[in-house]
C-alpha cells in the first residue's frame, strides 16, 4: 500500500468550501438588498427575526471558512441604523413644576430606523 499526501485534496476542498460559502453570501445579500423596502415595513420582532437569522447564517459562514465574509454582513448591517431622538417634553406641564413628583427626562431615548 503507498501513503497518500491528503494536504493538496484538503487545501482544494477548503477552497471549494469558501467559494461556495462567499456565492451563498453574495446571493443572499442580493435577496436582502432587493427587498431593503419592505424591510423597513416589517414590525420590530419579524425585522429582528430576519436580523438574526441572517447574521447567525454569516457567522457561521465565517466559522466554517475561518475567514471573514463581507458580502452580505455589510447588507445586513446597513439595513440596521441607530439615531437618537430628542427626549420628550411637555411644555403644557410646566405650571407642575412646583408639583415634587414632576420631573423632566434628561435623558436620550434611542430607536431603530430602518431604511
Amino acid at each position: 500500500m503507498y501513503p497518500v499526501d491528503v494536504g493538496p485534496i484538503r487545501e482544494e476542498l477548503a477552497d471549494v468550501l469558501s467559494s461556495m460559502t462567499e456565492l451563498a453570501n453574495v446571493r443572499a445579500s442580493a435577496a436582502i438588498s432587493a427587498r431593503s423596502e419592505q424591510h423597513t415595513s416589517l414590525p420590530l420582532p419579524d425585522f429582528l427575526d430576519l436580523f438574526n437569522h441572517s447574521w447567525d447564517f454569516v457567522l457561521k459562514c465565517e466559522v466554517i471558512c475561518r475567514r471573514m465574509i463581507v458580502g452580505l454582513r455589510g447588507v445586513v448591517v446597513s439595513q440596521v441604523c441607530w439615531t437618537p431622538r430628542p427626549p420628550l417634553t411637555f411644555p403644557s406641564l410646566t405650571k407642575d413644576r412646583r408639583n415634587p413628583s414632576f420631573k423632566r427626562s434628561t435623558k436620550t431615548e434611542y430607536h431603530v430606523r430602518r431604511g
